[in-house]
């Protein structure tokens, strides 16, 4: 069973100061309750270098198959989200997003989650920012209740967000 917690957000949205600690420690909290056979992929999956990505041939076929921690795909999320964030998106910014969202960035995911037509295929830049967002969406945002209502209110359980999502299941 799915334990929903309180988590509290950061005052003011910023990811923590150690950062690199908490990365660990969320990545335990996100995979605590996965089998172990699909744990250590996804953690991988979850925190892969650019360097490790060299060495494995499938990403060098796969590009979508980069690490999201280190090397979030910050270009295809600016693009989707050009209109809400002017300013663009760096390293950080876009770390907190994915990782340590505030309430108000659950209107982001609804907006990121319900940008991807139906009809785009896996390698297009919409069903990579997709897969982006539901991954740490899937394995931790959905347990906290203080992202979930504003997720919800937003629009996150209508279409066309609710089809996109279950087109990564």
């Amino acid at each position: 069973m799915v334990e929903i917690t309180e988590i509290p957000d950061s005052a003011d949205g910023a990811a923590p100061a150690d950062e690199a600690a908490s990365f660990a420690e969320l990545l335990e909290h996100m995979t605590s309750d996965l089998p172990d056979e699909i744990k250590e992929p996804i953690v991988q999956g979850l925190r892969r270098t650019r360097a490790a990505q060299s060495l494995c041939s499938a990403c060098r076929e796969r590009p979508s198959c980069a690490g999201k921690y280190d090397s979030p795909p910050i270009a295809d999320i600016e693009f989707i989200l050009r209109h809400k964030s002017p300013q663009g998106f760096g390293l950080q910014r876009t770390r907190r997003l994915l990782f340590w969202p505030t309430v108000e960035d659950a209107e982001l995911y609804v907006e990121v989650l319900g940008a991807c037509p139906l009809s785009a295929p896996a390698d297009s830049t919409h069903f990579r920012v997709l897969v982006t967002f539901m991954t740490p969406l899937y394995l931790h945002h959905c347990r906290q209740w203080s992202f979930c209502r504003p997720f919800i209110l937003a629009g996150g359980v209508d279409p066309p967000t609710a089809c996109n999502m279950t087109r990564c299941i």
